[in-house]
């Protein structure tokens, strides 16, 4: 029996895939605690995306009927629905695998990247995606799950007791995640916690808990159950050089050209007077 449970907790394959498990975390998003969950990262989210303006934005989540965009003040904004079927659910503009997005290169100014990474057993490829569809000087907002909280102590516990979607996911530190962006060319300018709670999905709890989470919440310790993470795609472009002309070498290079044209002025007067003699 210990054994069956270790192999259970050990085994790499234990992600789902998230095309198995999406309505059942769509669900969870609807309990209490997933409900209060949202709403601390919507308060994120809105004071990250105040200070951003563009053209398009772009947003992947696991949740395909989320918009955490509502308050921002870029127009265009696309809700992506991740899923292995086309399925017609009302606020997704558009389904795609996010391994593989079909937008043009740089024609994104902010990517919102909500839980796809934890849920993906290619997460490095969705960031690469993101960047390459983010504009230079554009922004990539990433939310995750964070490891060092009270919800990532107990994770591994009620991953082997349960097969609640919301338990199986893969764990990506922010350090991992900054690293990555780093290597794709983004800096990161911002990285925060929030909702500093017991993950306990009672609406009783967490009413009475409510005025706690929020005072742990604005110490801005590292102990939130998630992570923000704000990075800017930073391009460095090519800067021209220009032929190093020495002083010494330009004269004798204008030397070299007047003895050029006189040369051929005088042939030209040779070749005159010929003719007129042959004449």
């Amino acid at each position: 029996m210990f054994d069956r449970w270790l192999q259970h907790w050990r085994d790499p394959k234990r992600l789902p895939t998230l095309g198995s498990v999406q309505a059942s975390l769509e669900a969870w998003y609807a309990t209490p605690l997933g409900q209060q969950l949202l709403v601390e990262q919507m308060k994120v989210v809105d004071e990250e995306l105040s200070c951003l303006f563009g053209y398009h934005l772009l947003q992947i989540s696991v949740n395909r009927q989320l918009h955490l965009f509502n308050n921002s003040r870029i127009q265009h904004r696309i809700n992506v629905g991740v899923s292995l079927k086309e399925e017609p659910l009302a606020g997704v503009d558009l389904y795609s695998d996010a391994h593989q997005l079909p937008l043009a290169d740089e024609s994104v100014d902010v990517t919102l990247l909500h839980h796809i990474l934890e849920f993906s057993p290619n997460p490095h490829q969705i960031l690469k995606e993101a960047s390459r569809v983010t504009i230079p000087r554009g922004y990539i907002i990433i939310l995750g799950f964070n490891r060092y909280s009270l919800q990532g102590v107990i994770k591994p516990f009620a991953r082997s007791l349960t097969k609640d979607p919301q338990w199986r996911y893969n764990t990506l530190s922010p350090s991992r995640v900054s690293d990555w962006l780093q290597f794709l060319d983004c800096n990161v300018v911002r990285q925060r916690t929030g909702f500093c709670n017991l993950p306990i999905n009672s609406r009783r709890y967490l009413e009475r808990t409510n005025g706690l989470a929020a005072a742990m919440s604005r110490l801005e310790s590292s102990m939130g159950n998630f992570y923000c993470v704000v990075a800017r795609k930073d391009v460095v472009g090519l800067t021209p050089l220009k032929p190093k002309w020495s002083h010494e070498a330009f004269i004798h290079l204008g030397k070299q050209g007047a003895a050029a044209r006189s040369a051929a002025r005088l042939s030209l007067i040779k070749m005159s007077g010929s003719r007129r003699e042959s004449k």
